[in-house]
């Protein structure tokens, strides 16, 4: 393992530029921008490099050093998964193409220099006291998904957004895993995620062979998979081994999204749903496929095994038969094993990398042994279920040590493969009430402060008597019904931002219909129940309290300050969602991003420039000036860096258990 930053990396790699990266006696060079090596990823252990052939430049590769971050890789399982895919790769056109392996020892001088380098086929290797790396060159591929930290899925590939184009990439798919099947191996983790296009010869190519399978039988026990790909067999062990019926029905739940607008069996998301794995469960028809394509998906997701197809072969002979593509353009795949090894597992993904913005986060480390679980071949938004971020409450917690269902309490410390699925229902369970419990404290804080912030900003209290005002409150609950139970409430908001508008124009303009309009175009039930409440407290104040003992709050115009906490239930009603892994719609998403990073540099900025108006007697506006825009700006900033801060500090909990596990 090398401790260096990545100046330090690049010096290296730099060196090596010119003594090494020789394959076939074609050359190949790192891509440089700003006199930098262009960094595609990072993972725990390693660095990903863009680099070229000096035969051909356009076309570009990427190099994986392993050997750099805070965990010793495992080398022979990253040769053992080199060489799998090395071999199979060679025989389809439709696996991603690993192209070398270069394993290596370095020593360097005390200005940095390399001395010396021993390869690990030279004599001698073993006993050197150097630095070990190991560099794979693969080729450089496209996502063909792009998925945000809430699980928003969007296609790359516009040809997948009809059913042709989804034909198209399930034949190649098909014959990706037919090669692998013929070979004797399962893939075990077949998903969107896994599947790249390659722009050069235009074809899909399944990657990310961490886990494969070598068998001598045809069948595998041990429990891997990714949660909503894994088959029912795997997921709620319902035998003591699985075929290649396993990976037909990954495959089968990878085309079922790409036709069901990426959203999982029994869910409204790409988020899986338990429901997916009940016996009974109706496993509906992709939104998007004739009926002939969702009776072959459908039967490739079958239950039970035994219902499913029984090969690829029988997969793709079912789907050309929906085109009119020849058979006989199909590339056999040669029959026997390409690798002659004990059956092993393998964990991590050495050989193919997600080449985005973001950082590559595939696990680098695996485990010789067949306890590999699927938190260390998940990407880093699949490893994370409910159950990672349950922290124990007393509340379920009897004095024998066993919660009120029954279950023992070490069901919390559980890995996600050894759950069943009775436990991981009811850790769901569990996890809604406390973010439900938590909803409700939401709630009841945002109704103070609605209260407060009408009372400290509403110009008189004498409209509170008018029976317009009276009915906001009410439209404003039935707004929020209509908002938690997701049916009508757009077209419905319309109409209540109508309504509001009306009351202004005919009772005059107040805090109260600012509000409402505000908080219906938020769209978050929690808010919407908080000011339906506080403006029902604020007309209850207005008309039968003694309006004198908080008139301070009006007078000393301290609105801003309620409208700062506000923005921090916002801020963390969108955390608690991450906490709890409750899916977050691109609704809340932009939200968060108009709320957090647009609204308090725009606050700011209109603040000051009414200040330097005014400070000229130039122009003057005193309502929006009473709400003091420039404190209002810095405060929703400094709700921003707590809440990134907060985030910051879920990632580290997750980072921790999953590197813990």
């Amino acid at each position: 393992m090398f401790g260096a930053d990545r100046s330090e990396t690049e010096k290296v790699l730099l060196q090596l530029e010119d003594l090494f990266f020789t394959v076939n006696g074609e050359q190949f060079g790192f891509v440089k921008n700003n006199g930098h090596l262009c960094l595609l990823g990072t993972g725990a252990t390693s660095n990903v490099y863009e680099m070229y052939g000096a035969t051909a430049p356009d076309r570009h590769y990427a190099l994986k050093v392993i050997g750099f971050g805070d965990k010793d890789p495992d080398h022979s399982f990253v040769r053992r998964v080199f060489r799998v895919q090395h071999a199979l790769s060679e025989l389809s056109e439709n696996i991603v193409r690993v192209i070398a392996l270069w394993v290596i020892k370095l020593s360097f001088d005390e200005q940095g220099k390399i001395l010396r380098i021993v390869r690990d086929t030279e004599d001698g290797f073993d006993d050197l006291d150097g630095y070990l790396f190991e560099m794979i060159l693969m080729e450089k591929l496209e996502n063909i998904i792009s998925k945000d930290r809430y699980g928003n899925v969007e296609p790359l590939r516009k040809d997948l957004a009809d059913e042709a184009g989804v034909i198209r990439f399930a034949i190649e798919l098909g014959e990706a895993l037919l090669a692998v099947h013929r070979n004797n191996f399962l893939h075990r983790d077949i998903k969107l995620e896994n599947v790249f296009w390659d722009e050069q010869n235009g074809r899909y190519k399944l990657g990310d062979f961490g886990i494969v399978r070598a068998t001598d039988n045809g069948n595998a026990e041990t429990v891997v998979f990714t949660n909503g790909y894994g088959a029912p067999e795997i997921e709620k062990r319902l035998q003591d081994s699985y075929d290649i019926t396993a990976d037909i029905y990954s495959y089968g739940i990878t085309l079922y999204l790409l036709l069901n607008d990426f959203a999982f069996p029994g869910s409204d998301s790409y988020r899986p749903s338990i429901v997916q794995y009940e016996k009974d469960f109706v496993f509906p028809a992709p939104k998007n496929a004739s009926p002939k394509m969702a009776a072959i998906v459908r039967k490739m997701c079958s239950y039970r095994p035994c219902d499913r197809y029984r090969s690829v072969d029988e997969v793709l002979a079912q789907i050309r038969g929906l085109t009119d593509q020849d058979d006989s353009g199909s590339e056999a795949c040669p029959s026997g094993s390409v690798y002659d090894a004990e059956a092993e597992t393998y964990a991590g993904d050495p050989a193919t990398v997600t080449f985005r913005e973001t950082t590559v986060s595939e696990a680098d480390e695996g485990e010789e042994s067949d306890e590999v679980e699927e938190s260390d071949v998940w990407e880093e938004s699949d490893k994370v279920e409910e159950s990672d971020v349950w922290e124990e409450s007393d509340e379920y917690i009897s004095e024998e040590g066993v919660d009120y269902n029954g279950y023992d309490l070490s069901i919390w410390d559980k890995d996600e493969s050894e759950l069943t699925y009775e436990e991981k229902k009811y850790m769901a369970a569990i996890l809604k009430e406390e973010y439900n419990k938590r909803m409700v404290l939401e709630t009841v804080v945002a109704s103070l402060l609605f209260f407060l912030l009408f009372v400290s900003m509403s110009k008189s209290a004498d409209r509170a008597g008018s029976w317009m005002i009276w009915t906001l409150p009410a439209v404003m609950v039935t707004e929020c019904i209509l908002q938690k139970i997701g049916t009508f409430h757009i077209g419905f908001g319309m109409i209540s931002c109508a309504l509001y508008i009306w009351s202004a124009v005919t009772l005059g303009c107040d805090a109260l219909q600012v509000a409402m309009i505000c908080v219906t175009l938020v769209g978050l039930p929690v808010l919407s129940a908080g000011c339906a409440a506080g403006a029902g407290l604020w007309i209850a104040y207005a008309l039968f309290g003694n309006t004198g003992w908080l008139s301070f709050l009006n007078e000393y115009e301290t609105g801003f300050i309620f409208m700062i906490a506000l923005a921090g239930v916002f801020a963390d009603l969108i955390r608690q969602k991450i906490f709890y892994a409750v899916p977050i719609s691109r609704h809340d998403y932009a939200l968060t991003a108009v709320m957090l990073d647009i609204l308090p540099y725009t606050l700011f900025g209109a603040g000051l420039i009414l200040w330097i108006l005014g400070l000229f007697d130039i122009f003057s506006l005193p309502a929006v000036e009473s709400i003091h825009p420039v404190k209002t700006g810095i405060g929703i900033f400094i709700v921003k860096i707590l809440f990134n801060w907060q985030i910051g500090k879920i990632k580290e909990l997750l980072t921790e258990e999953i590197n813990h596990k």
